[in-house]
């Protein structure tokens, strides 16, 4: 995984403010919404091969799997920076 932080990066619409952990599946960034004026997790999954399409497709589906008022459903997915 490579050792760069987004912390102080615009991605889209979201300002990323903090690390809050990562793991296999990637880091996950507490971020402003500057649209929606709000704070989101924001996850950034790594580039590599083993994370293709299909992996993206899961990682989305088990994230708007939960019913739960705290979690938010997957808003847009960009690639690259």
């Amino acid at each position: 995984m490579p050792v760069h932080t987004l912390v102080g990066w615009l991605v889209s619409r979201y300002r990323i403010v903090a690390k809050l952990g990562e793991g296999v599946t990637g880091v996950v960034y507490k971020a402003r919404d500057t649209r929606l004026e709000r704070f989101v997790a924001w996850k950034s999954l790594p580039e590599d091969p083993a994370h293709d399409k299909l992996m993206r497709e899961r990682e989305a589906r088990a994230a708007s799997a939960f019913p739960h008022p705290n979690i938010c459903k997957i808003r847009c997915g960009t690639r690259g920076r």
